[in-house]
């Protein structure tokens, strides 16, 4: 809506592990000097793969080797600060490695 992209890192191949994650979620965002690249999550997930933006604003990002949807929500007196909180965790081996939102019902769809 407001022209920012959002995209994940899952890190160096071979080296983002369990132990050791590093993959990041990034967003280009625009502003009045131009467009900025900045870290949401910076080297702290393990494969993040997929990522959804609800009608809100709130970002969706699978993290693979955790098995798990994390959620970042703007913070209400910043609109450049996020809060991140697992938004659910599966159980089983490998988690989703795509996200999608309707933007009518605000569904999350889970692959």
């Amino acid at each position: 809506r407001d022209g920012s992209v959002i995209f994940t890192d899952s890190g160096p191949l071979g080296e983002t592990t369990l132990d050791q994650p590093n993959g990041s979620v990034y967003i280009i965002s625009r502003d009045e000097n131009g467009q900025m690249l900045k870290p949401l999550l910076h080297k702290c997930l393990a494969h993040p793969c997929g990522v959804a933006v609800a009608p809100n604003g709130d970002i969706f990002v699978a993290e693979m080797l955790k098995n798990r949807i994390l959620r970042l929500a703007k913070s209400n007196n910043n609109c450049s600060v996020y809060h991140c909180s697992v938004y659910h965790q599966f159980t089983g081996r490998f988690g989703p490695s795509a996200l999608a939102i309707n933007e009518t019902t605000s569904q999350l769809y889970i692959a």
